[in-house]
Protein backbone atom coordinates (compact mmCIF):
# COMPACT_ATOMS: atom_id res chain seq x y z
CA UNK A 1 0.00 0.00 0.00
CA UNK A 2 1.41 3.37 -1.02
CA UNK A 3 1.24 6.03 1.72
CA UNK A 4 -1.01 9.01 0.97
CA UNK A 5 0.88 12.27 0.72
CA UNK A 6 -0.32 15.81 0.52
CA UNK A 7 1.16 19.22 1.10
CA UNK A 8 -0.17 21.52 3.76
CA UNK A 9 1.13 24.87 4.84
CA UNK A 10 1.54 26.04 8.39
CA UNK A 11 2.91 29.33 9.64
CA UNK A 12 6.41 29.05 11.06
CA UNK A 13 6.08 29.35 14.86
CA UNK A 14 8.70 32.10 15.16
CA UNK A 15 7.19 34.45 12.54
CA UNK A 16 3.49 34.92 13.04
CA UNK A 17 2.03 34.43 9.60
CA UNK A 18 5.03 36.00 7.85
CA UNK A 19 6.56 32.78 6.60
CA UNK A 20 5.19 29.36 5.71
CA UNK A 21 6.74 25.95 6.13
CA UNK A 22 5.62 23.26 3.73
CA UNK A 23 4.90 20.07 5.61
CA UNK A 24 4.09 16.73 4.02
CA UNK A 25 1.49 14.42 5.44
CA UNK A 26 1.79 10.70 5.11
CA UNK A 27 -0.24 7.75 6.18
CA UNK A 28 1.20 4.55 7.53
CA UNK A 29 -0.10 1.46 9.24
CA UNK A 30 0.85 0.13 12.66
CA UNK A 31 -0.63 -2.45 14.98
CA UNK A 32 -3.49 -1.54 17.29
CA UNK A 33 -1.25 -2.31 20.25
CA UNK A 34 1.48 0.09 19.06
CA UNK A 35 -1.11 2.75 18.20
CA UNK A 36 -2.46 2.58 21.75
CA UNK A 37 1.03 2.75 23.28
CA UNK A 38 2.08 5.69 21.11
CA UNK A 39 -1.15 7.54 21.91
CA UNK A 40 -0.50 7.11 25.64
CA UNK A 41 3.14 8.16 25.36
CA UNK A 42 2.60 11.22 23.17
CA UNK A 43 -1.01 12.21 23.83
CA UNK A 44 -2.10 11.33 20.31
CA UNK A 45 -1.07 9.12 17.44
CA UNK A 46 -0.43 12.15 15.21
CA UNK A 47 1.85 13.72 17.82
CA UNK A 48 3.76 10.43 18.08
CA UNK A 49 4.17 10.13 14.33
CA UNK A 50 5.26 13.75 13.97
CA UNK A 51 7.84 13.44 16.74
CA UNK A 52 9.25 10.12 15.54
CA UNK A 53 9.50 11.18 11.90
CA UNK A 54 11.15 14.48 12.83
CA UNK A 55 13.55 12.86 15.31
CA UNK A 56 14.66 9.85 13.25
CA UNK A 57 17.15 11.52 10.88
CA UNK A 58 18.96 13.60 13.52
CA UNK A 59 19.20 10.54 15.78
CA UNK A 60 20.49 8.38 12.94
CA UNK A 61 23.02 11.00 11.83
CA UNK A 62 24.29 11.43 15.40
CA UNK A 63 24.57 7.66 15.85
CA UNK A 64 26.52 7.29 12.60
CA UNK A 65 28.72 10.25 13.53
CA UNK A 66 29.59 8.47 16.79
CA UNK A 67 30.63 5.41 14.72
CA UNK A 68 33.12 7.37 12.65
CA UNK A 69 36.40 5.48 12.60
CA UNK A 70 35.03 2.24 14.05
CA UNK A 71 34.87 0.35 10.74
CA UNK A 72 37.47 0.19 8.00
CA UNK A 73 36.84 1.11 4.39
CA UNK A 74 36.71 -2.60 3.47
CA UNK A 75 34.26 -3.43 6.29
CA UNK A 76 31.92 -0.65 5.20
CA UNK A 77 32.14 -1.82 1.58
CA UNK A 78 31.21 -5.32 2.72
CA UNK A 79 28.17 -3.92 4.58
CA UNK A 80 27.01 -2.02 1.51
CA UNK A 81 27.68 -5.00 -0.75
CA UNK A 82 25.63 -7.25 1.52
CA UNK A 83 22.64 -4.85 1.40
CA UNK A 84 22.37 -4.94 -2.39
CA UNK A 85 18.81 -6.14 -3.08
CA UNK A 86 17.92 -6.45 0.61
CA UNK A 87 14.64 -5.06 1.92
CA UNK A 88 14.38 -3.57 5.41
CA UNK A 89 11.89 -5.02 7.85
CA UNK A 90 10.84 -3.13 10.98
CA UNK A 91 10.25 -6.49 12.66
CA UNK A 92 13.99 -7.21 12.40
CA UNK A 93 15.40 -3.71 12.79
CA UNK A 94 18.82 -3.90 14.39
CA UNK A 95 18.92 -7.69 14.08
CA UNK A 96 19.42 -8.30 10.36
CA UNK A 97 22.82 -6.62 10.04
CA UNK A 98 24.79 -9.14 12.08
CA UNK A 99 22.91 -12.14 10.68
CA UNK A 100 23.09 -10.88 7.09
CA UNK A 101 26.77 -10.03 7.24
CA UNK A 102 27.55 -13.42 8.81
CA UNK A 103 25.62 -15.20 6.05
CA UNK A 104 27.29 -13.05 3.40
CA UNK A 105 30.70 -14.02 4.73
CA UNK A 106 29.95 -17.71 5.21
CA UNK A 107 27.99 -18.27 1.99
CA UNK A 108 29.46 -15.74 -0.43
CA UNK A 109 32.94 -15.27 1.06
CA UNK A 110 32.57 -11.50 1.08
CA UNK A 111 35.29 -11.31 3.74
CA UNK A 112 37.73 -12.57 1.11
CA UNK A 113 36.27 -10.31 -1.59
CA UNK A 114 36.81 -7.23 0.58
CA UNK A 115 39.89 -8.53 2.48
CA UNK A 116 38.19 -8.26 5.89
CA UNK A 117 39.14 -10.14 9.06
CA UNK A 118 35.81 -11.88 9.58
CA UNK A 119 36.16 -12.56 13.32
CA UNK A 120 37.20 -9.00 14.14
CA UNK A 121 34.46 -7.55 11.91
CA UNK A 122 31.68 -9.74 13.31
CA UNK A 123 32.81 -8.97 16.86
CA UNK A 124 32.54 -5.22 16.14
CA UNK A 125 29.04 -5.56 14.71
CA UNK A 126 27.73 -7.86 17.41
CA UNK A 127 29.05 -5.53 20.14
CA UNK A 128 26.96 -2.60 18.86
CA UNK A 129 23.68 -1.67 20.53
CA UNK A 130 20.58 -2.69 18.57
CA UNK A 131 19.69 0.93 17.67
CA UNK A 132 23.17 1.51 16.25
CA UNK A 133 22.89 -1.66 14.16
CA UNK A 134 19.48 -0.48 12.92
CA UNK A 135 21.03 2.83 11.84
CA UNK A 136 23.76 0.99 9.94
CA UNK A 137 21.13 -1.18 8.24
CA UNK A 138 19.27 1.92 7.06
CA UNK A 139 22.54 3.59 6.04
CA UNK A 140 23.63 0.60 3.91
CA UNK A 141 20.13 0.16 2.46
CA UNK A 142 19.92 3.88 1.60
CA UNK A 143 23.05 3.63 -0.55
CA UNK A 144 21.22 1.34 -2.97
CA UNK A 145 17.94 3.26 -2.81
CA UNK A 146 19.54 6.62 -3.57
CA UNK A 147 21.93 5.46 -6.26
CA UNK A 148 23.38 8.92 -6.83
CA UNK A 149 26.67 8.56 -4.95
CA UNK A 150 29.69 6.38 -5.66
CA UNK A 151 30.37 3.87 -2.87
CA UNK A 152 33.82 5.35 -2.21
CA UNK A 153 32.30 8.78 -1.58
CA UNK A 154 29.39 7.35 0.42
CA UNK A 155 31.62 5.64 2.98
CA UNK A 156 34.60 8.02 3.07
CA UNK A 157 33.41 10.11 6.05
CA UNK A 158 32.62 7.00 8.14
CA UNK A 159 35.74 4.89 7.47
CA UNK A 160 38.60 4.46 9.95
CA UNK A 161 41.22 4.44 7.20
CA UNK A 162 42.98 7.82 7.51
CA UNK A 163 44.04 7.93 3.84
CA UNK A 164 40.38 7.86 2.79
CA UNK A 165 39.12 10.61 5.12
Amino acid sequence: MVPKRSITTKPAPHKRGASFTIMKKLGCSISEENAELFSKMFGSLNAAGSYIMAAWLPLMHRTLHDLKGVFTHAELMLMIDRHNGVMLSPDYAGQSLALGVRDSIELDRTDQKWNVDKDEFLTKIEALPVFTRACLEVWAFAFWEDGSTAAEDYIRWLAADPELN
